[in-house]
């Protein structure tokens, strides 16, 4: 059956790995956007030198943000490229099932996989 195809089956990992990839990157898009930190991304630092000078902690807070967004854009960057490397070895993988399977065979497994995800 074609769904047992290791191409199949490595299309179906590639495509899920390349849609995670686009979504965590869309998703710190928006966060920029509307100028939100992730909680999972914050740094928090508490300063205990300095008498607990609130000037000082304010310092360390700014820096820290300025920081924490700079690991995000750092991050989706990577997400992006990602995702379009796994684009290409989409194409790659889907070449080589060409090859292999007719038209009318890949539609039907494209449309069993598309039901079952629902």
């Amino acid at each position: 059956m074609a769904s047992q195809d290791p191409h199949i089956q490595n299309l179906q990992r590639i495509a899920e790995k390349q849609m995670k990839s686009s979504l965590h990157a869309q998703f710190l898009e928006n966060c920029r956007a509307e100028n939100i930190i992730p909680k999972g991304l914050q740094l928090r630092l508490k300063v205990n030198v300095g008498n607990n000078s609130s000037e000082l902690q304010d310092s360390v807070d700014l820096l820290s943000r300025k920081v924490t967004i700079e690991i995000c854009e750092r991050i989706r960057d990577d997400h992006l490229r990602r995702s379009t490397e796994y684009g290409c070895l989409l194409d790659e993988v889907r070449n080589e099932l060409k090859k292999k399977m007719s038209n009318a065979d890949m539609l039907t497994w494209i449309v069993k996989s598309i039901n079952k995800r629902k």
